[in-house]
């Protein structure tokens, strides 16, 4: 009986000190303050809490969780990874490049509608977009993994390196 409670005991005073830590840490006035915009959002508006808003941020937030995921694997296994936005980037043009009207025409329809021009993107060359633009970053990454594995380059040098590259790239 006396290892019942005594694990029980334990478990609660584990919670309390999660909660106290969250409580007193550094984070805790962005929590509040964060907590308090989204109230006062609640409040003011209809639509703050509305699926099309939602939908918005969702949508808005996806490439950052994205990027920090793989950022936070990075990190994990001791490294740094400072090229991952510029890498996003050029994986983007690789994509829009396969889309864009200006290089291949084959993927884009216009359709003129009441005297204005509309760009319609034909949906079968998309997957091939999509596969272009996650084999640009697989191409990088795999490039970084090489120079920072068998080139014995510090990540840091490296990754800055690919960064100015694939920046200089996209322009």
């Amino acid at each position: 009986m006396n290892t019942q409670r005594s694990t029980v005991s334990t478990n609660r005073q584990a919670s309390r000190l999660w909660l106290r830590s969250i409580i007193s840490g550094q984070e805790a006035g962005v929590f509040v303050i964060l907590v308090l915009m989204c109230v006062y959002l609640w409040r003011s508006t209809d639509t703050f809490t509305g699926p099309q808003n939602v939908s918005n941020v969702i949508l808005a937030f996806s490439w950052i969780a994205i990027a920090a995921f793989g950022q936070s694997l990075v990190i994990i296994a001791g490294g740094i990874d400072l090229s991952t936005g510029s890498v996003m980037a050029l994986s983007g043009l690789a994509a829009a490049y396969f889309i864009s009207g200006d290089q291949s025409p084959w993927a884009v329809k216009t359709i003129t509608e009441t005297g204005r021009e509309i760009m319609v993107v034909d949906s079968q060359y998309v997957p091939v977009a999509l596969l272009a633009g996650c084999a640009m970053g697989a191409f990088i990454g795999f490039v970084n993994g090489l120079l920072v594995a068998r080139g014995g380059l510090p990540p840091f040098i490296a990754t800055s390196g690919m960064m100015s590259i694939a920046r200089g790239v996209c322009y």
